[in-house]
């Protein structure tokens, strides 16, 4: 529930450019409670400027927008910058770029840009079985510090606006619980294609926002939601595979049973190389360990198939 209502001094009055004139003024919501319909409720709060209203003094420009923004750790106020708009100055017009609703303009991919990670290496994921298994070194055996490995991948941004909708927000829940795992088979989005295990959502941002026609301001404003989703590919297409050295305290005897190493009659302090075969060796295997677990993408085809509509 709304607590207060606070018009924040000094707005941004004015900003001018050859082709637009805009206003903005900010008001800060205060909740009883932190709830995740908050922004929403602020937005559309009936006690701030709604759609058409005029700015004071400039009967030109009129609420054509309103941005929601979390300004607390509490998550219970909330700034709602009301965005006013008017026609062209020079008598130009709107572009019709920006007549377009935000659903109807074409979503876009950014260019890849370099993901570096570090992540502790408890269990691995057989490619294509979703059971995880522990992460063992060679002699069967966890590794004792866990180990870490590094991923080093290129990242996509894809952007899509699609109209607030049950099934919109049903798509970009399932989105998020594709963050840190890999697609089970093959997807492509926006023209670029994914090999089964080759892809990871890194995450998934989202925002909503209110449309309003500028043509027609007495039309019913319309929500709708900017999603931005990091996807990390992996280059090789071998599923997100990480190579790390065996090393252990114990090494595998003749009858594939653990036994201690020693060095000079003593059980070594500090884990030592171990070759294929769980035996110690002077340089150590590498072994292939697969630790994001592999399930279905299709909740971005869900989202993709919204768009335009």
């Amino acid at each position: 529930m709304i607590t207060s209502i606070t018009e924040l001094y000094p707005t941004d009055p004015y900003q001018i450019d050859e082709s637009l004139r805009t206003a903005t003024r900010t008001y800060q919501i205060a909740f009883d409670a932190y709830a995740p319909e908050n922004r929403r409720e602020a937005i559309n709060c009936p006690d701030i400027p709604q759609w058409g209203d005029e700015f004071p003094g400039d009967s030109t420009l009129r609420v054509r927008g309103y941005r929601a923004s979390v300004v607390d750790n509490a998550k219970k106020v909330i700034n709602v910058a009301v965005i006013y708009k008017n026609r062209s100055a020079t008598g130009g017009g709107y572009s019709p770029r920006y007549d377009a609703p935000p659903w109807q303009r074409p979503p876009t991919l950014s260019p890849d840009h370099p993901w570096r990670r570090e992540k502790e290496l408890n269990v691995h994921y057989p490619p294509y079985k979703q059971t995880p298994q522990p992460a063992t070194n060679t002699a069967g055996e966890l590794f004792d510090p866990p180990l870490m490995g590094f991923d080093s991948f290129p990242v996509t941004k894809a952007l899509f606006c699609v109209r607030a909708s049950a099934a919109a927000y049903t798509a970009i829940a399932g989105i998020l619980d594709l963050c840190d795992r890999t697609n089970a088979s093959a997807f492509s989005l926006l023209g670029k294609s994914y090999p089964a295990n080759a892809a990871i959502v890194r995450s998934c941002n989202y925002n909503s926002a209110i449309y309003q026609s500028p043509d027609d301001p007495d039309d019913d404003p319309i929500e709708f939601l900017t999603v931005e989703i990091y996807i990390a590919k992996d280059p090789t297409a071998q599923g997100f595979r990480l190579k790390v050295p065996s090393y252990g305290y114990n090494e595998l005897d003749a009858n594939g049973k653990l036994k201690a190493i020693k060095i000079s009659d003593m059980r070594c302090n500090v884990p030592q190389p171990l070759d294929a075969t769980g035996h110690l060796a002077a340089t150590p295997a590498e072994i292939s360990i697969y630790p994001y677990q592999p399930v279905s993408y299709a909740p971005i085809a869900s989202l993709s198939k919204l768009w335009g509509k």
